[in-house]
């Protein structure tokens, strides 16, 4: 929604409820969580602001940190949240061209639930029918699994059908990265993949045994030597994800450190660092080394602390609308073409919302996914100056929550208590390093 400008407004006004705000003696920083902006003023004219100065106010009407007084700012972003629910613009689908993997992690949400067997020719047909259906909108596709690697061939003809029909797409794939050929990575521009999510446990033979293979041979060696070659062939961007539980806090500087210096040209514009906390989704063996919320926000406090965040995702967070779980043109497509809500769900059918080989999705379905775990009926969530940036949460970790504790416990960003205090590091490190994950609004008063 447009920012009203500092000329026109002559109303009586209010300080956005949406402010997270953290004086100091001599600056204040400011952050405002429905329009992603960020300032640092200095403590004094804050305070002029705060006590109705109309110069000081006028001054900062374009940032939003204040707003008309009768404007309902809540009603802002339900607005926002329904139109993007409703978005017939864009579709997004996640699609496992097969369960199987190679990989046999401790960890993974998918255990007993894989499918046996490659996705067939009757499922490709009719996931590319859908998308012919809708080649009038922006059509973007998350490669996932399993291990998508080992359904490529699906891949190539599911790719290949859509190229021939002249359906434009944009794709994503997350992958372990141990079975990538030569072919393969040649193909990749081809297949319209921009970015290779791949997750490392660790250096070495730290990776090897925290992601271990299900033949018992080493992958770390050959993850790395087919990102070299990623980079060195194609144009694809890669999103390294480092598991971190509470046995290896050390293992993201280990990674980094070791990427750094295997490929300085690439880090932080083609490779981006992401922390991929391992939290307990299945009660597996060794569950308990597992991190809770907290330990994730003081974990990436520290990092602050090291000024070692500067290319990490989602530093200061952008305003959430949505996730696919909610979204109506959003879907999650196992080998079978049954769908779901969620790529956490994948695999288990007692989460599955229809089928592409009957008849799709039920609207009552459609319904449920929209109205349910919606954040406006949540009394605490609707008074939390952080639900433009949280959205009220993940609905699947809301869900297993409630089948855990009950309606007592709550799944709140992780660092709702001490965002506030982190706005001067982050302020400092956006100036210094330009951090491109962070808002483009900065203003210095």
């Amino acid at each position: 929604m447009p920012l009203n400008s500092a000329k026109k407004v002559k109303k009586i006004m209010k300080l956005s409820r949406y402010n997270v705000v953290k004086k100091e003696k001599e600056n204040t920083y400011a952050f405002n969580t429905l329009h992603g902006v960020f300032a640092k003023i200095k403590t004094s004219l804050w305070e002029k602001m705060e006590a109705g100065n109309e110069a000081a106010i006028r001054a900062f009407l374009p940032a939003g940190f204040w707003v008309e007084d009768e404007a309902d700012e809540l009603d802002v972003y339900r607005y926002e949240y329904y139109r993007a629910v409703f978005n017939k613009e864009t579709v997004s689908l996640v699609i496992a061209p097969t369960m199987n993997c190679n990989f046999a992690c401790a960890y993974c949400y998918e255990k007993g639930y894989t499918l046996p067997g490659k996705m067939d020719a009757k499922v490709e047909d009719a996931i590319v029918r859908f998308l012919e259906e809708r080649r009038d909108k922006k059509i973007s596709i998350h490669w996932f699994g399993g291990e998508p690697l080992m359904g490529f061939d699906t891949i190539l003809s599911i790719s290949k059908q859509l190229t021939d029909r002249n359906i434009a797409f944009e794709a994503v794939m997350t992958t372990n990265g141990s079975l990538f050929t030569d072919a393969m990575i040649a193909q990749l521009d081809e297949l319209c993949i921009k970015i290779v999510k791949i997750t490392l446990g660790g250096v070495g033979k730290a990776h090897d045994e925290r992601r271990v293979s299900k033949n018992g041979n080493p992958s770390f060696d050959a993850i790395i030597a087919a990102i070299e070659k990623i980079m060195q062939r194609t144009a694809v961007k890669i999103n390294v994800m480092v598991t971190v539980d509470r046995t290896n806090t050390d293992v993201f500087h280990e990674v980094s450190g070791y990427l750094s210096r295997r490929f300085p040209d690439y880090m932080y514009n083609r490779i981006k660092m992401m922390v991929n906390s391992l939290f307990n989704m299945t009660d597996f063996e060794g569950s308990e080394n597992c991190i809770t919320e907290e330990e994730r926000s003081q974990f990436v406090k520290n990092l602050l602390l090291e000024d070692n965040i500067a290319h990490l995702s989602q530093v200061i967070p952008k305003r959430h609308t949505i996730c696919m779980y909610q979204w109506e043109n959003s879907y999650t497509i196992d080998p079978s073409g049954a769908l779901y809500n969620c790529f956490e769900q994948i695999g288990n059918p007692s989460f599955a919302v229809g089928n592409l080989l009957n008849s799709g999705i039920p609207v009552w379905q459609e319904a449920k996914a929209v109205f349910n775990d919606n954040p406006f009926d949540d009394a605490e969530c609707r008074d939390c100056v952080l639900l433009p940036v949280c959205g009220s949460g993940c609905v699947m970790s809301k869900q297993r929550y409630r089948a855990r504790f009950g309606n007592e416990k709550k799944d709140c960003f992780f660092f709702k208590n001490t965002f506030a205090d982190r706005l001067p590091k982050l302020y400092e490190l956006k100036i210094k390093k330009k951090n491109e994950g962070l808002t483009d609004f900065v203003q210095d008063c």
